[in-house]
């Protein structure tokens, strides 16, 4: 059978002292997905983060009269 599933804290501690880059690749691999449950809480009670606002997608027109351009007509 396979040592990793017998024994698997033992696989575990061999891996992790003939292949140390694998076993902090997987380590910080396993942290991504949990930071992205428990940081943004963390950040909004304890550091007082505020989001920003968004981004305007469109130009607001005035509420006038809007005199076109002239002077930029083609020659005939």
């Amino acid at each position: 059978m396979a040592s990793y599933i017998l024994r698997p804290f033992e696989f575990v501690r061999r891996m992790a002292v003939e292949k140390p880059s694998y076993t902090w690749a997987i380590g910080i691999g396993l942290i991504g997905p949990i930071g992205v449950v428990v940081i943004p809480p963390i950040r909004r009670k304890y550091f007082g983060y505020v989001p920003p606002e968004h981004i305007p997608t469109t130009y607001p027109m005035p509420k006038r009269l809007r005199n076109p351009p002239s002077g930029f007509e083609d020659p005939e």
